[in-house]
């Protein structure tokens, strides 16, 4: 027997590799193919699955496991998310993102179920269907956000607080399949005695949640500010998995979603100065298990159920982007939010999401719906978060035609993210980048002080940054040649980045990565030597600081006035 055990573990592990290998080597290829035609990476991701998956050439029959790595994906992305969300420009406005969020979703849902009956559902199916599209793509949306450094921006916000709000209705329309499927509840007779109970175990809920943010906003933080000692950067990687991870557990324990505590460990990470360099050295991992995600999100698509079906699920398609459009964007502006930034948001969430796989699977589980119009539902799904990024790239240029200042009647001024829309905050404007706080870079700090000048100082030593951010001096702990962290800096808003370190090599990384991501930074990088000048100009340093030439040029000064007197 034992033998046997093994053989089936042997053979399970090599099926997982199998799946990987394949899964990987075709989202490399496709992505390939698609940034050739320019066009978004997310879709050839899901193309890459349809093609490896059972219903395309069966390259990956089926990967449970696979789906779970996957899943993996999410928890990151949210954790990663969670540590870029600014508190201070959602608590003023907490009321009108929650309305303009659960407006959505009722209006949304009342729009879809009506339309689900003409296809010769009934109501219960109908309601079920309805509850599953009105429900956007957290993973999509957010990625898409994240890439496009659009996360901070007034629709990055309410995106997200419209994203959060339908995670947690989508744990509550979860826990009602099992009593829509049941015999008395589709006769319309509603057991009161179920009632109290589910009540009591969402107080207690609530409360354990409580708990757990208390305790993770003041473990957390010590825990990360260890692991980021370790220069060589697999402490902290594998600290933030483990932590992302353990949150996800527990919030699951406590019966919200798995997502929702990785959000929750990101985000007491918020005001941290570790938090910049964190995410940028889980970013490879997370981006690498996001292409994962995707291509098994692919794997789900029927191509026979698409090929019979096919002017259903276009009709579908065009009438559920159309659908949430309207819902959303109207939702937003009853609630406060002028009609530009309601339309741009109401585009952005009109696709199905994870949330609504999720639902499907369980509504064919218990019997609600049949196969068949599951897979036409799931079809649906795939093909508006294959269009998601087209929309996405658009909905800017599209949203423009709207009157800017356009409100609800009974509203006076617009939402106040909005209003600071094109104004950043003071501690998100930094005119100069200092890498490195040794003598130079201390120096340089306080006559940026007395001056005026608003800077930010990037420091790999963590005593430094725990001491100088007790002193209120703006620093951050991270490595200045990540493009990620620069980014998180808003490099493009900085006139001058002022490299310290007596590091050429680092340097050069640094430079080239700022070029990148700001053509126009003035970049100043210190040498010890001169035989590394050249080089550092041509990676996009604009003046170098030769050490022995300044010495040189002290010396001189010094004797000079010697011989003088």
């Amino acid at each position: 027997m034992p033998s046997v055990e093994i053989s089936n573990f042997l053979n399970e592990e090599h099926m997982i590799i199998n799946s990987l290998v394949i899964i990987l080597v075709t989202a490399s290829a496709v992505s390939l193919l698609f940034q050739r035609l320019r066009l978004a990476v997310i879709p050839a991701y899901i193309v890459a699955g349809v093609i490896s998956g059972p219903f395309g050439f069966s390259f990956v029959e089926s990967a449970p496991a696979i789906d779970g790595i996957a899943h993996l994906a999410i928890v990151l992305l949210l954790f990663s998310i969670g540590m870029e969300l600014h508190l201070s420009s959602l608590k003023s406005s907490f009321l009108k993102l929650f309305f303009a969020s659960f407006n959505s979703i009722f209006i949304s849902l009342i729009l879809i179920w009506p339309l689900c009956s003409l296809y010769g559902l009934n109501n219960i199916q109908s309601f079920t269907i309805a509850m599953a599209l009105c429900l956007s793509s957290t993973a999509v949306v957010l990625r898409i956000l994240s890439l496009k450094r659009e996360m901070t921006t007034s629709h990055g916000h309410l995106s997200l607080a419209i994203l959060v709000t339908q995670d947690l209705a989508a744990l509550a329309m979860i826990a009602l399949i099992p009593v829509l499927s049941s015999s008395s509840q589709i006769n319309g007779v509603s057991k009161t005695s179920d009632f109290i109970p589910l009540v009591k175990d969402t107080i207690l809920m609530i409360i354990g949640m409580t708990f757990l943010v208390i305790i993770a906003r003041r473990i957390i933080p010590f825990i990360v500010r260890e692991s980021l000692k370790d220069q060589s950067g697999e402490l902290s990687i594998l600290t933030g998995v483990a932590i992302s991870l353990l949150m996800a557990y527990l919030s699951q324990m406590l019966g919200f979603s798995l997502e929702m505590g990785a959000f929750i460990a990101g985000f007491v990470l918020t005001s941290s100065p570790f938090r910049f360099e964190l995410s940028s050295r889980i970013n490879i991992l997370r981006d690498l298990f996001m292409a994962i995600f995707f291509t098994t999100l692919g794997m789900k698509l029927n191509l026979n159920v698409v090929t019979n079906h096919l002017p259903t699920i276009l009709i579908g398609t065009l009438a559920l982007l159309f659908i949430k459009t309207i819902s959303i964007s109207l939702s937003s502006f009853i609630s406060g939010i002028t009609a530009r930034l309601s339309l741009r948001v109401g585009l952005n969430l009109s696709q199905a999401g994870e949330f609504s796989l999720i639902l499907l699977t369980q509504s064919l589980a218990y019997k609600i719906i049949d196969e068949t119009t599951s897979s036409i539902i799931i079809s649906i799904v795939i093909l508006s978060l294959i269009l998601t990024p087209t929309i996405i790239h658009y909905s800017r240029a599209i949203s423009l035609k709207m009157n800017p200042t356009l409100l609800a009647p009974w509203f006076k001024k617009p939402w106040r993210g909005e209003r600071q829309e094109n104004k950043k905050e003071e501690n998100e404007i930094f005119k100069v980048i200092i890498a490195g706080f040794g003598p130079l870079g201390k120096h340089l700090a306080t006559n940026l002080s007395k001056s005026g000048v608003s800077y930010v100082v990037v420091e790999l030593n963590p005593k430094t940054v725990k001491r100088e951010r007790e002193k209120n001096r703006s620093i951050v702990f991270g490595d200045i040649s990540s493009s990620s962290l620069l980014s998180s800096l808003n490099i493009k808003s900085s006139i001058a980045l002022a490299l310290t370190f007596p590091d050429p090599k680092v340097s050069m990384i640094a430079s080239s990565i700022a070029k990148s991501l700001s053509p126009d930074i003035y970049i100043i990088a210190r040498s010890p030597t001169g035989r590394n000048k050249k080089a550092l100009l041509e990676s996009g340093v604009d003046k170098v600081v030769v050490d022995e030439d300044e010495a040189a040029t002290k010396i001189f000064s010094s004797l000079s006035k010697i011989y003088s007197n």
